[in-house]
């Protein structure tokens, strides 16, 4: 029993350090990127899909490096939004969705170039609350057929406490299949 347990220790140990060894490289990419655009295109050869960093996020060894993966996913969104990875543009623009709490989400999304739903204030005041909940559903569907990252502009530790068209949609992605990550910041298969 004892060498056992030593050596799940050791296994532990090891993902913890490879973990932080990948932490290490991703933030010297992020700084190499920030100070020189045309070597951007090498996060592309490290994180093919942006949805890498976000799941990075999720196994995160501190609230730091949870915070800088996010922030690593949300700097490769805001760079391929804006043309400068050249092959991450498809990826991201039909890759990333944002739900949350108005008008926050739609803020994050507009910050990031990713999908959110929103219906000019005009047209939605004509609307019937089914017609409404009808139209979010569309949304809904879309995002999940195109198998979107479904980020949350408002992190989320209790959908308990959540209310209105977000705890909808949210109750809507469960439904699903669909969970709360560990971070509360994603909808994850």
């Amino acid at each position: 029993g004892e060498i056992q347990e030593e050596s799940d220790e050791q296994a532990n140990s090891k993902q913890a350090h490879q973990r932080h060894e990948n932490y290490a490289k991703l933030r010297s990419l992020s700084e190499t990127m920030q100070k020189n655009k045309e070597t951007a295109q090498e996060i592309i050869d490290v994180i093919p899909f942006v949805g890498a960093a976000f799941e990075m996020s999720e196994g995160a060894i501190n609230n730091d490096d949870a915070a800088f993966a996010t922030g690593l996913g949300m700097l490769v969104v805001d760079m391929a939004g804006g043309g400068i990875l050249k092959g991450a543009g498809k990826a991201v623009t039909k890759g990333v969705t944002v739900l949350g709490k108005y008008p926050d989400y739609i803020n994050l999304a507009s910050e990031i170039g990713a999908k959110r739903f929103n219906i000019s204030t005009n047209i939605w005041n004509k609307m019937t609350a089914a017609d409404q909940w009808i139209a979010n559903v569309k949304f809904l569907d879309r995002a999940i057929e195109r198998g979107d990252i479904i980020v949350l502009s408002n992190r989320v530790t209790n959908i308990s406490n959540v209310t209105g068209s977000f705890r909808r949609e949210l109750d809507y992605l469960i439904s699903k299949g669909y969970k709360l990550s560990s971070s509360g910041l994603q909808m994850i298969k």
